[in-house]
């Protein structure tokens, strides 16, 4: 099985669990923080969850959003990330494309790609999530 349908089973499989429900389809804030902002999409919200635990151990505070490109992107929200003055977005289709179609005028503050480096699924999920969470960390204390 590959690594990227491992982890979108194990982020739908959190969907599930009550309190993880997302509350709206056209992006949601899922952690506040005011230092940057990095958008990813819900395949990789875990390990963009858990490096932006580790970011705040360094004291840099980091607002997530999930974006749903498939349902269209709340400008709103975008603009709200884009206050923090520092956006990262996950480099991938899915991402990239609901910033743009956000902004056809044209994306009003800098973003920054980052990419997601996926484990070893043979390590399991956990270290799968490790590795992904340390790679998000790592480029963005490199660019701030």
């Amino acid at each position: 099985m590959d690594t990227m349908r491992l982890m979108g089973q194990a982020d739908a499989a959190l969907r599930e669990i009550t309190g993880c429900r997302f509350p709206a389809r056209t992006g949601s804030v899922l952690r506040e923080g005011e230092d940057l902002a990095i958008l990813t999409t819900e395949r990789a919200l875990t390990e963009v969850l858990l490096a932006a635990r580790d970011l705040e151990r360094e004291g840099i505070h980091a607002k997530v959003v999930a974006l749903y490109a498939d349902r269209g992107v709340d400008p709103e929200i975008l603009r709200e990330a884009g206050r923090t003055g520092m956006v990262f977005v996950l480099d991938g289709p899915e991402g990239r494309r609901a910033v743009g179609e956000a902004f056809p005028e044209g994306i009003p503050f800098p973003v920054r790609s980052i990419h997601l480096e996926a484990g070893d699924p043979g390590q399991g999920l956990a270290a799968t999530y490790r590795t992904g969470a340390e790679a998000v960390y790592r480029q963005v204390v490199d660019a701030a």
